[in-house]
C-alpha cells in the first residue's frame, strides 16, 4: 500500500515546539533587560581604590620632593616660624575620644621623614602617633589588593571619604628622629634599666606651597623608673620593659610637639593621650 507523507508538514511538526520557544525566550530577555536596567550600580571598594590610585601616586611623588627639600638633619636648633598661615592648621588624632571634638575639622596630617620617601615603611625608631592618621591610613588602603575585600560594596561611601580626606589636607606635620639612645635592661636587676634619650626635629609643611612653614627641635628622656604591667594578669613583667621605655619617650615628646606647633602657627593640635 502506498502512502504519501508531506515532507513539509513533517518538518513543520518537528519545528513547532521550537517555534513556541521563541516568544518565551523573547519575553524572558525583555524581563531580564528591565531588571538589569532597574538594578542600581554598586560601587565596590576596588572601584574606589582604582579611582584614587593615580591621585595618591602623584601625592607620593610630591612627598618625596618635600623630603628632599627639608633642611639637613641636625640643623634645626631653635623654633622657627617664617610665615603666617591662613587658614590655621588643625590636627586631631583619629584616636581621640573627646565627644566635643569635631574630627572633621582637622586639615593637617602627620608622617615621619621615612614615610615621605616610602609610605609603606614603618618608622624604625619612634612611631608618632600610635593610632592611624591621615594621610598614612589613606596610603595603606590604596595599597591593599582587590582580593582583600575589593568586591565588597563601599557602604555609605566610607572608603571614598578616607581617600578624599587624605587628599584634602592643607598641612603636614613631619617628624624626623636625629638621635636615639635606646634604654637597655640591666641583667639580673628586676626592672632596672639604663635611661634612654630621644632627639627629634619637627616641621609643619604647607601643602599649598610644599614649603616648611615652621620647625623646632624636640628632646625627651626615659623616666627614672618604669613599671610594665601585663594587661591580662595585672602582674609586673620585664619582658616588654624596653619597648615600654621607648614608648614613654614618644609620650613625653607629644606634648612638646603640640605646644610648639600651636605657638608657632596659631593652630590647634590634639594628640591622643595628651
Amino acid at each position: 500500500m502506498f502512502s504519501f507523507v508531506d515532507p513539509y508538514a513533517a518538518r513543520l511538526r518537528r519545528l513547532t515546539p521550537v517555534l513556541w520557544l521563541f516568544p518565551a525566550l523573547f519575553f524572558s530577555l525583555v524581563l531580564s533587560g528591565c531588571n538589569s536596567s532597574s538594578r542600581p550600580h554598586v560601587t565596590t571598594v576596588k572601584d574606589v581604590r582604582d579611582k584614587y590610585r593615580g591621585d595618591y601616586a602623584a601625592l607620593s611623588r610630591r612627598l618625596a620632593v618635600i623630603a628632599d627639600n627639608l633642611p639637613p638633619a641636625g640643623s634645626i636648633k631653635k623654633v622657627s616660624a617664617p610665615v603666617t598661615l591662613d587658614p590655621k592648621p588643625v590636627y586631631y588624632d583619629r584616636e581621640l575620644k573627646e565627644p566635643d571634638v569635631d574630627l572633621s575639622a582637622s586639615n593637617t596630617g602627620i608622617l615621619s621623614a621615612e614615610e615621605l620617601h616610602d609610605q609603606a615603611v614603618v618608622p624604625e625608631n619612634i612611631k608618632i602617633p600610635v593610632g592611624a592618621s591621615y594621610p598614612g591610613s589613606s596610603f595603606a588602603l590604596i595599597r591593599e589588593s582587590s582580593k582583600e575585600g575589593g568586591a565588597l560594596e563601599d557602604k555609605d561611601g566610607w572608603q571614598e571619604q578616607v581617600f578624599k580626606k587624605g587628599l584634602a589636607l592643607r598641612y603636614l606635620i613631619v617628624y624626623r628622629v636625629t638621635g636615639l639612645v635606646p634604654p637597655t635592661k640591666v641583667k639580673g636587676v628586676g626592672s632596672a634599666y639604663t635611661p634612654g634619650a630621644l632627639k627629634m626635629e619637627v616641621f609643619l609643611v604647607d601643602l599649598k606651597t610644599d614649603q616648611v612653614a615652621a620647625s623646632f627641635p624636640v628632646a625627651a628622656k626615659t623616666p627614672k623608673e618604669i613599671k610594665y604591667t601585663d594587661y591580662y594578669s595585672g602582674s609586673e613583667v620585664s619582658d616588654n620593659l624596653i619597648s615600654a621605655a621607648i614608648s614613654s619617650m614618644a609620650v613625653e615628646a607629644l606634648p612638646q610637639m603640640a605646644t610648639n606647633l600651636a605657638k608657632t602657627t596659631g593652630g590647634t593640635f590634639k594628640f591622643y593621650g595628651v
